[in-house]
């Protein structure tokens, strides 16, 4: 079941940059976004480097350098930055998304990861929120949580395939069977 989680975590990861960013957060950060764009992402790195340097408490900017970061495979330098927006930004759900998949993924810090996504959903609980935290209450041994989440999932938004392709998994890994209309 790991490797599967893997990659759906990888998906998640992926599909989440650069999501829920603010035109607004200026030149730098936009100027850094078409450096990403472009596939210079070490330029956007320098431009970022320097912004912060300049401006520590610059939260957009260090969201994305985090994002930047992760890119790179930088993941342990990530954690600052994501940590850092994490504290000063209350309602950034994507960057607690990014983190909780950072500390599960290349951290080995799953409860961590569970608490990050735990505050993910409460910010914004999408069906893709809660399936991670599902995925990552699982590779912390709370199958049973892990369970009734994404059966929660797959029941209320049917048409979200990952909630069921989970819960196929996770039957499989115990040994059991399981039918989208409530159980084995």
């Amino acid at each position: 079941m790991v490797p599967a989680l893997l990659i759906l975590f990888g998906v998640a990861l992926v599909s989440g940059f650069h999501q829920g960013f603010k035109k607004s957060e200026g030149a730098v950060i936009e100027q850094s976004r078409a450096f990403f764009e472009e596939g210079q992402l070490e330029e956007a790195i320098k431009l970022l480097e320097r912004r912060l340097a300049e401006k520590p408490e610059d939260v957009g900017a260090a969201r994305e350098f985090g994002v930047n970061l992760m890119l790179l495979h930088r993941y342990q330098q990530a954690v600052e930055y994501q940590e850092f927006v994490v504290r000063l930004d209350p309602y950034d759900a994507q960057t607690r998304v990014d983190l909780g998949l950072n500390y599960s993924r290349h951290q080995g810090r799953v409860q961590e990861a569970v608490e990050a996504l735990s505050e993910a959903v409460a910010i914004s609980p999408s069906p893709r929120n809660r399936v991670l935290l599902a995925q990552c209450l699982a590779l912390s041994g709370r199958l049973q949580e892990a369970e009734d989440l994404a059966r929660s999932v797959a029941q209320e938004s049917p048409d979200y395939p990952f909630a069921q392709k989970f819960l196929r998994e996770l039957a499989s890994e115990r040994g059991l069977g399981w039918s989208s209309q409530g159980g084995a």
